[in-house]
């Protein structure tokens, strides 16, 4: 069977004091068994993307409350925090990483959300600057406008 997806672990930067999923996998887990684990972990994840289907416990989150800030006995004062199986975190960056060259072709050139090195404050700033020009460029149409020009 060819290999749809090429699983490299030490490269995924999950953070090992990390909460476990459903699954209970540590990352810690699988970064000290990296390198006996990726034969294994290539063919699940080439057998999951074959048949178009992933593991029920793959598809299911433990959802945590955490606090935000102020009264701690108010309910409206935490958010919920969804804790992935990490095996699905590994293959979804495995599949990001096979993809999005092609996909990102296709992307708007000033589309900053979820693409790797734009920053949402770099958009604002390139919105603000877009906006500054086309007042000015009004600003100048009704001033000339006004002095009969």
């Amino acid at each position: 069977m060819p290999y749809l997806v090429a699983v490299s672990l030490p490269q995924h930067r999950h953070n090992p004091n990390k909460a476990c999923g459903p699954d209970n996998i540590p990352v810690s887990l699988l970064k000290i068994t990296a390198v006996a684990m990726l034969p294994i972990l290539c063919c699940l994840f080439n057998m999951s993307l074959s048949h178009g289907s992933v593991p029920a416990i793959w598809r299911k989150a433990n959802i945590t409350p955490i606090h935000k800030d102020e009264d701690p006995s108010l309910p409206a004062n935490y958010r919920p925090v969804s804790l992935l199986c990490i095996l699905s975190k590994v293959l979804e960056r495995c599949v990001v990483n096979r993809c999005f060259p092609h996909i990102s072709r296709s992307l708007y050139h000033l589309q900053y959300g979820f693409r790797p090195g734009r920053l949402l404050i770099l958009q604002l700033v390139t919105e603000k600057e877009l906006f500054c020009y086309c007042f000015l460029q009004i600003v100048q149409n009704c001033v000339i406008t006004e002095i009969g020009l």
